[in-house]
């Protein structure tokens, strides 16, 4: 076969194949939107493009909102409005706080609000090293065990509540022994929001916040609170109803639902490990 037989045969074959790879079944840590360099950098750091503002990949926030506007219906698509937080159960940087640890995995439901950790130690938040600021309690093995007291009042559950997190690295949080948040990465005062099933878990009185956190090697830092938006909420809060999230080598693809519409967005990076 000669050169130009070849290369109208390679056309050929490009030409049969589909435009985009197969969605993969990746459920990614955080999602890539704009990554030119490690300066300009823009992440979805939930698993909705909706759920919470997008983030440079250190965890500071980089604003991006989306909205489509159908029938005179805006939908939010993509990040969220900055939310005017107040505290309610601060964290080690506003207040010192106290809860139960364990270096040693636990047996039965740790997680759970009628949990027995008397056998548990009592410590001071933050845990970790101390290359990061507020610890008070050494923390130097691979994984931690915490569970936390926090009282809520009824007021306090008519609001949107927020976790607000400092790890490294990453870190399971529950509500009376329902997940709230999974985020798998090093962040500092991250603020994200409790998952609906960790919301509607919550009551009036005492509530039990629970997590695990695994240090990979070096510094280790755990320190959480509970914040909550004030009553002047945003305008945008009809999202969109996401169908698909593909990360592919150089794009990531979503899908949504917007009223009668299909919106399907993608963010392309041709970035090549050669180049």
């Amino acid at each position: 076969m000669n050169c130009k037989s070849f290369l109208l045969f390679l056309v050929g074959c490009c030409a049969a194949l589909p435009l985009f790879a197969a969605p993969n079944s990746l459920r990614a840590p955080a999602y890539p939107l704009v990554s030119i360099d490690p300066y300009t950098s823009a992440w979805s750091m939930s698993d909705h493009l909706y759920d919470s503002p997008v983030c440079h990949w250190t965890g500071t926030a980089f604003p991006l909102l989306g909205v489509l506007k159908v029938d005179g219906t805006a939908y939010r698509f993509m990040g969220d409005e900055d939310a005017d937080l107040v505290g309610v159960i601060p964290n080690a940087s506003t207040a010192p706080w106290t809860g139960r640890y364990s270096f040693t995995e636990p047996e039965g439901e740790w997680t759970s609000a009628g949990y027995d950790d008397s056998a548990w130690k009592e410590g001071q938040g933050a845990f970790g090293t101390h290359e990061y600021p507020d610890i008070a309690t050494d923390w130097t093995s691979e994984y931690i065990w915490v569970r936390r007291k926090v009282n809520l009042s009824r007021k306090d559950l008519t609001r949107d509540l927020f976790l607000t997190v400092s790890q490294d690295d990453h870190a399971e949080y529950y509500v009376n022994g329902v997940l709230a948040r999974r985020i798998r990465r090093v962040c500092q005062d991250v603020v994200v929001p409790l998952s609906p099933e960790a919301k509607a878990a919550l009551h009036p009185g005492e509530n039990v916040v629970a997590v695990r956190c695994h240090n990979t090697g070096g510094w280790a830092q755990l320190d959480f609170g509970l914040m909550a938006r004030k009553e002047a909420a945003g305008q945008l809060k009809k999202t969109a109803v996401q169908t698909l999230a593909d990360v592919q080598a150089t794009q990531t693809h979503y899908r949504f639902t917007c009223g009668p519409v299909e919106l399907r967005l993608t963010f392309t990076a041709p970035l090549l490990m050669d180049d």
